[in-house]
């Protein structure tokens, strides 16, 4: 047999393999060990996984592909919250590892309990409401929960409420028959229909009007859906995982949020740390993104211990979102290595002053 045949071979099988322990239910463990066996193959400085790990999800992990259904895992940073990788980030010592998990870099004790509640509620299929500052990765959270749960092989679609127009919101979320109204020049399915079986991530749902408040309390109690200009209900089956910076306890007793919602929304509450609490976590984050960035415009990249000083001092209002743009404003605008005087003039500031 030619050596091509033969890879094709020892493919088929372990894709059987796969499918086997799928079945069985111990694709973890034998994933683990598949990891092990290509950490001991690939010899030092090969076979990293940096550019991994995402915020969007989807990136793929050094050419093992994707997960059916779920775009790649790779972005996700941990084995359905069983474990922990890592990334890798680039400083003036040369390639560092970085800690991951579930698609979040960081090592703090306030990012840990995220985890241990991840890992508890990843295997069930209850609501979640996702609270915390703007930047923060709330939409990251939603994604971990989705591609680590048992709805991983269906859809999952994001709507941000406060992003759509109150008229045209309904149409997103529930669908539109043809001639409902100006523009429907055709029916078309709403995010709970298209992503039946999935999961449905309703961002800034603090933002989300009164009126569809309540359409959206009725799916949550019936599980049906009625597309705009319809006169039938769908059933749907679908996890809705919600998010927001609001305080919702606030908004029921104000009159602004109703009260029968956030009880069906708040079966499982997730509180994300803002970053100025994330001791630690701001060098783990930085070097990442620095490799990730990096790569992506195809140059190396290094932080000086200065320029990783003063990232650190930060306060970072706006979260990794603010962090993220630090350093992604600052590889553009440097050749290699970035030092203090690379960095905004309010971060450069702040590290000469402290």
């Amino acid at each position: 047999m030619s050596a091509s045949g033969r890879a094709e071979e020892l493919v088929e099988r372990l894709e059987a393999l796969v499918r086997e322990a799928r079945e069985a239910g111990v694709f973890e463990e034998v994933r683990a060990v598949l990891r092990r066996l290509a950490r001991s193959g690939a010899g030092s400085g090969t076979g990293t996984e940096s550019g991994t790990g995402t915020e969007s999800g989807t990136g793929s992990e050094s050419g093992t592909g994707s997960e059916s259904g779920t775009g790649s895992e790779s972005g996700t940073g941990s084995e359905s919250g069983t474990g922990s990788e890592s990334g890798t980030g680039s400083g003036s010592g040369g390639t560092l590892r970085v800690p991951m998990r579930f698609g979040m870099v960081g090592d703090s004790p306030a990012l840990r309990e995220v985890f241990s509640l991840l890992e508890k509620v990843v295997p069930s299929d209850v609501p979640v409401l996702i609270q915390g500052e703007t930047g923060t990765g709330k939409e990251l959270v939603a994604r971990a929960l989705h591609e680590h749960g048992p709805r991983r092989a269906k859809p999952f679609l994001a709507e941000n409420c406060a992003a759509v127009p109150a008229n045209l919101l309904e149409s997103e979320l529930f669908g539109h028959k043809k001639g409902s109204f100006t523009g429907a020049v055709a029916d078309r399915p709403g995010h709970f229909v298209a992503a039946d079986g999935g999961t449905v991530f309703l961002d800034e749902i603090g933002d989300m009007p009164l009126s569809m408040q309540a359409k959206l309390l009725r799916v949550l109690q019936d599980g049906e859906v009625r597309p705009v200009g319809a006169n039938k209900s769908l059933r749907v089956d679908v996890r809705v995982i919600a998010a927001t910076n609001k305080d919702l306890a606030q908004m029921c007793r104000a009159g602004t949020f109703r009260e029968d919602l956030f009880f069906r929304l708040n079966v499982i509450t997730i509180h994300l740390p803002p970053l100025r609490e994330r001791a630690g976590d701001v060098a783990h984050i930085a070097l990442w993104l620095a490799a990730r960035v990096g790569a992506e415009m195809g140059r190396d990249v290094e932080l000086t211990p200065a320029a990783l000083a003063a990232l650190v001092r930060w306060r970072w209002p706006g979260n990794v979102r603010e962090l993220e743009n630090e350093v992604r404003r600052a590889v553009a605008l440097t050749g290699g290595t970035i030092d203090v005087a690379d960095l905004s003039p309010a971060i450069a500031a702040g590290a000469t002053s402290g």
